[in-house]
C-alpha cells in the first residue's frame, strides 16, 4: 500500500480528535498484528460481501510484514507539513 494511500484515514482520525489514541492502540496492537493479519485473511470472503477483497487482503499482507505496520504507524501519526 502506497503511504498516500492512508491519507484518508488519517484525515478522519484528525477530524475526530483521535490521533493520540490512534498511536496508543497502534503501540498496543503491535505484537498483535500477525495474528490480525491471519484473522482479516480468514475473514476475507466474508469481509468481501461488504467491502473488496483485494483491499482485505493489502490489510492483511500490511500486518502480516513489520515494517509495513512501520509505514502505517508512521503516515497516520505522521506530523502534517504546511506548504
Amino acid at each position: 500500500m502506497e503511504r498516500n494511500s492512508f491519507q484518508p484515514l488519517r484525515d478522519r482520525l484528525e477530524q475526530l480528535g483521535l490521533r493520540q489514541l490512534a498511536s496508543l492502540a497502534l503501540d498496543v496492537m503491535e505484537p498483535f498484528s500477525p495474528f490480525a493479519a491471519q484473522i482479516l485473511w480468514v475473514a476475507q470472503p466474508t469481509l468481501g460481501v461488504f467491502m473488496d477483497r483485494e483491499r482485505v487482503g493489502n490489510w492483511a499482507t500490511l500486518l502480516e510484514d513489520p515494517q509495513g505496520y512501520n509505514r502505517l504507524r508512521d503516515a497516520l501519526l505522521e506530523e502534517k507539513v504546511h506548504e
